[in-house]
């Protein structure tokens, strides 16, 4: 394996480790309290004790898709494929892994607006912050991995090439990364690379 690919599995891990801690930090601050209607002078905190707890609750699901993207990585760089083939599956990956990131920075940005203003929260705005940061660097590795496979491998990786050895081949040329778009699921996607990759691995011990 790749140094950079053993950095970028160390960061992922790092980041979920990091979610994970901040997942415990918020809930030991946001216990569900009484449910009865706050005044109209309560009202703002009303809604941040009922909203924190629901954004707690997504980061346990970016935390799974973090730890299946690392899983994937795993396979992807322990394949003994080259050339084209091997490319193909980095860029899928790493387009997959982008996804996911761009929805871990929605999710983190809408914790750090609902943390806005509470000085109690020192620790999960430290916690917060690692995990940005941790987010952005996981990032440039992605972009950079992407950018070192083009120059090493062929460049030409649209679906006119021909087929030869009967593999599944998925055009990756211009993928969409728009992170609002319904129709992707990362986690759909990152079980499914999975399950291919584990096929691969059955086949080629057959």
């Amino acid at each position: 394996m790749a140094k950079q690919d053993e950095d970028l599995e160390e960061l992922l891990t790092e980041l979920s480790t990091t979610l994970s801690e901040l997942q415990d930090t918020l809930a030991d601050e946001h216990q569900p309290r009484s449910r009865r209607l706050p005044s109209p002078g309560r009202f703002l905190r009303f809604t941040e004790e009922h909203t924190i707890p629901t954004l707690i609750s997504l980061l346990e699901t970016h935390i799974r898709a973090l730890e299946l993207l690392q899983g994937v990585l795993g396979l992807v760089n322990g394949q003994e494929q080259q050339g084209t083939s091997r490319q193909r599956e980095n860029r899928r990956v790493q387009e997959t892994g982008r996804r996911t990131l761009d929805a871990l920075d929605g999710a983190l940005s809408d914790l750090q607006g609902a943390l806005h203003g509470e000085p109690s929260n020192d620790d999960a705005r430290a916690l917060l912050n690692d995990a940005r940061t941790l987010r952005e660097e996981i990032d440039d590795r992605l972009t950079n991995s992407t950018e070192t496979s083009e120059t090493n491998g062929t460049e030409d990786t649209t679906d006119e090439q021909p087929i030869e050895d009967g593999a599944i081949r998925i055009d990756v040329s211009e993928p969409d990364t728009d992170p609002s778009d319904d129709g992707i699921d990362v986690d759909e996607e990152l079980d499914t690379i999975k399950r291919e990759l584990d096929d691969d691995e059955d086949d080629n011990t057959d």
